[in-house]
Parts: C-alpha cells; sequence; structure tokens
C-alpha cells in the first residue's frame, strides 16, 4: 500500500489471483529442484529439520513450494551440527506449505532433510503421485504448466516418464489443454523432456491422463497378486512393515492391490518373518493417498511382514464397501484394462463364485453402459470367476451389472 496507486474501472472486475514461491531452497543437487531442505524465516536461512514421519507426501510439499514439479524421492541424512528450523509433518500435509508450518527447534540438530523432485513434469488431480493429468513445464510458456494432448505419448514415452517420477510401468487411459505436442522418445531417456518432441495441432485438445504402477511388488505368492508387501525406494526393494499394525486392514490394503492394478484385497495379515531392513508405512496416511507416497526409513531392521492376496483380474467399483459395486474384470483381450460386464452376464451360481473370490458373504444381485458383453457360466464351485465358462455376447454396450455380497467374511 506504499505503491502509488490510481482508481481505474469497471467497480466490479475479476478478482486477481497470486501464488508467491515458498522461501525454501534445496542446496548441493545437480539443480535447483533436488538437495537439502533450506528455509528462511525471519530473514534467517536455515537447514528444516522434521518431527514426525516424513515421506513422498510430505516432499511433495516442498517440491510444490518450489514449483520443482512433483516428490520422486527422499531421505534423512546425518550432516555437521548446525542450527535448524523444525516442521511438523502432519502440518505440511494438512496445509500444503512448509512456511506455514515451520517452528524455531531452538537447538542445533545433524540431521538433514534431501529431496529429489521431477523439476519440470508432473501429474496432477489423481489419486497418487504416481497418477493423474500430464503437465510440462515448458521454456516457451514462461515457467507455466500446460497440459499434454492425448496420444502425445507412446508406451516408450509412458515408461519414461513414470520412471522419471520413480514410479512402475505406466498404465495409459484423456480437459482442455493449449499445448499440442508429440513426444518421440527411444525408451532409454532419464527424462521426458530429453525426447524428441513436435509441437502439433489442435491448441487446444483432450488431455492425456496417465497411471503409472507403484514400484510394489508381493513375493512368496501363488501369483504376482499375492504375498509379502515389498516396495523400492530410492532404488532399494525392502519388505514393508508398520507400527501401526492393529490398523493394517482391507481398506489399507487396497491401496496395494489398487497400485498393483491387481484388483481388490481379499485378505491381508500381518506375520513375524526373518529380521532384516525395512520400509516403514504409515497407516493412516496410505488410506487417502497410495503406498509409495507414505514409506519412510526409520533406520531400524523388522522381523514383521505384510501379507496381502488381491483379487487379481476382477473387482467391483464404485461401492459403499469392497464387496459391493459394478462388476469390472481385466480381460487379456482388452491389452489389461478393465472393463464392465453386462446386467445377466451372471446367474446365483456365478455370483456366488464372485463373492467367494472376493472373500465376501453371499450375493445381492441388483443394474450404466459398458463395452463388455459377455455370459458367464459357472458350475459353482470353481474358486474364481474367471475360472468359469464363458461366451461372448452383444450388444456391445450394455447395462453394467451391479452386485453387493453380504459383507466380508471374518468381518
Amino acid at each position: 500500500m506504499d505503491c502509488n496507486r490510481t482508481r481505474t474501472g469497471p467497480e466490479t472486475c475479476p478478482t486477481l489471483n497470486l501464488t508467491c514461491k515458498e522461501p525454501l531452497r534445496l542446496v548441493g543437487g545437480a539443480s535447483r529442484c533436488e538437495g537439502t531442505v533450506e528455509a528462511e524465516l525471519r530473514g534467517e536461512w536455515r537447514r528444516v529439520v522434521t518431527y514426525g514421519l516424513w515421506d513422498l507426501e510430505a516432499a511433495a510439499a516442498v517440491c510444490r513450494g518450489l514449483d520443482c514439479g512433483s516428490a520422486v524421492s527422499t531421505e534423512q541424512r546425518d550432516g555437521s551440527e548446525s542450527k535448524v528450523w523444525g516442521v511438523r509433518t502432519y502440518c505440511v500435509k494438512k496445509s500444503s506449505a512448509v512456511r506455514d508450518c515451520l517452528l524455531d527447534g531452538s537447538s542445533s540438530d545433524s540431521r538433514l532433510l534431501q529431496v529429489i523432485c521431477s523439476d519440470s513434469v508432473r501429474l496432477v488431480g489423481g489419486r497418487s503421485l504416481c497418477s493423474g493429468s500430464l503437465q510440462i513445464q515448458d521454456q516457451s510458456l514462461a515457467q507455466s504448466w500446460a497440459g499434454v494432448c492425448e496420444g502425445a505419448l507412446d508406451r516408450r514415452g509412458a515408461e519414461v516418464l513414470c520412471r522419471e517420477l520413480g514410479c512402475g510401468a505406466p498404465l495409459l487411459q484423456g480437459a482442455l489443454s493449449p499445448l499440442g505436442q508429440t513426444f518421440h522418445c527411444e525408451g532409454n531417456e532419464s527424462k521426458l523432456m530429453d525426447c524428441n518432441r513436435i509441437r502439433t495441432g489442435p491448441e487446444t485438445c483432450p488431455t492425456l491422463n496417465l497411471t503409472c504402477k507403484e514400484p510394489l511388488r508381493l513375493v512368496g505368492g501363488a501369483s504376482r497378486c499375492e504375498g509379502t508387501v515389498e516396495a523400492e525406494l530410492r532404488g532399494e526393494w525392502r519388505r514393508v512393515m508398520t507400527y501401526t499394525s492393529y490398523s493394517w486392514d482391507l481398506e489399507a490394503a487396497a491401496a496395494v492391490c489398487r497400485g498393483l492394478d491387481c484388483g481388490s484385497p481379499v485378505s491381508t495379515e500381518v506375520r513375524d518373518g526373518s529380521d532384516s531392513k525395512v520400509w516403514v508405512v504409515h497407516t493412516d496416511c496410505v488410506k487417502e493417498s497410495s503406498v509409495r507416497d507414505c514409506l519412510y526409513d526409520d533406520g531400524f531392521s523388522n522381523s514383521r511382514l505384510l501379507q496381502v492376496i488381491c483379487s487379481d483380474s476382477v473387482r467391483l467399483v464404485g461401492g459403499r464397501s469392497l464387496c459391493s459395486g459394478s462388476l469390472q474384470i481385466q480381460d487379456q483381450s482388452l491389452a489389461q484394462s478393465w472393463a464392465g460386464v453386462c446386467e445377466g452376464a451372471l446367474d446365483r451360481r456365478g455370483a456366488e463364485v464372485l463373492c467367494r473370490e472376493l472373500g465376501c458373504g453371499a450375493p445381492l444381485l441388483q443394474g450404466a453402459l459398458s463395452p463388455l458383453g459377455q455370459t458367464f457360466h459357472c458350475e459353482g464351485n470353481e474358486s474364481k470367476l474367471m475360472d468359469c465358462n464363458r461366451t461372448r455376447t452383444g450388444p456391445e454396450t450394455c447395462p453394467t451389472l451391479n452386485l453387493t455380497c453380504i459383507g466380508h467374511q471374518g468381518a
């Protein structure tokens, strides 16, 4: 308000929206978007240390505050002793700004937070840092973010992007965007922006939506969709465990199955195993986000392990629970994508097979358009719906089958 002002018109006008970058910096890295976290408070720059569980979900606030894309990796390390600013992790996750959550540690500390951000690419609007609409920061657009058109990435380009973001393999899936260009990747690039690009038209186009699988795996089970949970963080695979085993339930396990594109969880338990280094996951965080976003390293070994069995190629979606919703199956002929199943495709025996496969109770059959017209013929003793004989029928679009099973067994 010390600046000179001139009154203009009209009396009513669109309000000015403005976002200021956070008073943060990442130092000691290869670019401005990676390194040790430092913050300025009351005119003084200090390293930042955390009081709480620091994971990718928290690190995302640093990347966002620096306009550096999304968080790829983060860790706590020991360094030289110095005065620090403390940050409350829970506050960062809720307020989304590091600056709002800083406090004076009033002491020195040798710990430091290291963060690597994706810099000029990000996925926005998804359930996790590994899914959403693709946006890039184009130098020709004066550092603003712009969406990328559907069809701009082929399989190799998507693999480069998912790898750059620290995620698993891509699951390609398309709001209008001002950036029409196509990426031509060899597949061995480390960053999407290293690929050759050709600017195309039109100026507006449907935006590319992409989901990368989580860097997870289930080991020791009968299929890729059951076993002990392991995750990759900073290039290292470890078993995953939780200190809040009492709250690790099917809702939490759903994040594992979803991250692996393995349907819905059928069962989960915490067991004892051999002692080894582990990644720790915060259960409450997982229920709202993804496993990868909620991992952290507490520096200790542990003998406990998480076991999960997922439904693999069948799931119920859009319902109030894991035992209700519209039936979808993962058909090999559809290149692993999920498709709905028509009303009338299941009889009582087929529904009983499905509910049993999902670990639920008896079926309560009930009926949006789906591309998959086929009928299941079950004897009733099958363990999986996809073991039943199927005949493909028509039409290509049909009302989708909705099913409710009477609740989860053991629940």
